[in-house]
């Protein structure tokens, strides 16, 4: 097992299916990394103050975002559902992950993902997540 503090930068796209509008967020921060033999997992703390874990398997093909309202599980081969719970109630979602790319670059490691959500089988948008590490 290793564990050690690594720089981050996290960016997200989101392209909203119902109205021509794009929002962007990007963030840096300090993360704890652990890596075990069977998955690895990031913690950082977003703009707002909220923990975020990212979990990954050891294949790096089934991701896991754990924000305070959410848990997201992306996964190529399988359309994943998530609870979205908000002060009107709690959403029922379909997460379906279009790609999960590695890049890895001398000391930096590079996750991003593009994917669909949609409630009822109503697109809610299109979107892009990246996690940067450096080590």
């Amino acid at each position: 097992m290793a564990i050690c503090e690594v720089s981050v930068e996290v960016a997200q796209t989101i392209d909203y299916a119902d109205h021509d509008h794009v929002d962007e967020f990007f963030h840096e921060d300090r993360a704890e990394l652990i890596e075990l033999q069977s998955f690895t997992r990031l913690t950082y703390t977003d703009q707002w103050g909220h923990p975020i874990h990212i979990k990954w398997n050891a294949l790096g093909n089934v991701v896991e975002v754990k924000q305070p309202h959410t848990t997201l599980r992306f996964n190529e081969e399988v359309v994943t559902r998530c609870e979205y719970h908000s002060p009107k109630g709690t959403m029922i979602m379909d997460l379906m992950t279009q790609r999960i790319a590695w890049e890895k670059l001398n000391n930096q490691v590079k996750l991003s993902i593009n994917y669909q959500l949609a409630e009822n089988e109503r697109p809610l948008g299109d979107y892009f997540f990246q996690l940067i590490y450096h080590v």
